[in-house]
């Protein structure tokens, strides 16, 4: 009898030892599944950053290098007749009064607005959004306006 309850003994010792590394290891399982989750998480929300940040930036890139008199917001630059050609960093103040908030795939470029060192600036259009929201600023001339540059500042938020 003596033998049989030896051998339990350390039946159960292995059968407790083999369930505590058995919990180890799903724990450490799950602590890596948990970490991995949050990397893919914080990813995912800076890829986003990242693509309001280069829509922002196309948008001002295409306000000041570009003139479309249909849709101001695709480009706003002043037109030179003497030159017959548009000046780049130059924009036409009467084109940035008639520009307008606009959906781009499930972004929204939602204000538009000029600074200087010493105003506040002028707001041209803003539509206020309770989404997350990125500003691109940049330096140009509104002719018409300042004579100064002024800062271009372009708001894109989500949907």
């Amino acid at each position: 009898m003596n033998c049989i309850s030896i051998g339990r003994g350390r039946g159960q010792a292995f059968s407790i030892d083999a369930i505590f590394a058995a919990t180890m290891l799903m724990l450490m399982f799950s602590i890596t599944f948990t970490a991995a989750e949050s990397a893919v998480a914080s990813a995912r929300l800076e890829a986003t950053m990242v693509d309001r940040l280069l829509l922002a930036s196309a948008v001002s890139e295409a306000l000041v290098k570009n003139r479309n008199e249909v849709e101001p917001l695709l480009g706003a630059a002043y037109y030179n007749n003497e030159k017959k050609r548009v000046e780049p960093n130059l924009l036409d103040a009467a084109l940035l009064e008639r520009v307008g908030a606009r959906d781009v795939g499930g972004r929204v470029v939602v204000g538009l607005y000029t600074r200087t060192r010493h105003e506040p600036g002028k707001k041209y259009f803003f539509r206020m959004s309770g989404n997350v929201c990125l500003s691109m600023e940049r330096f140009v001339v509104v002719r018409g306006v300042v004579d100064e540059k002024v800062v271009l500042g372009v708001e894109v938020c989500e949907k």
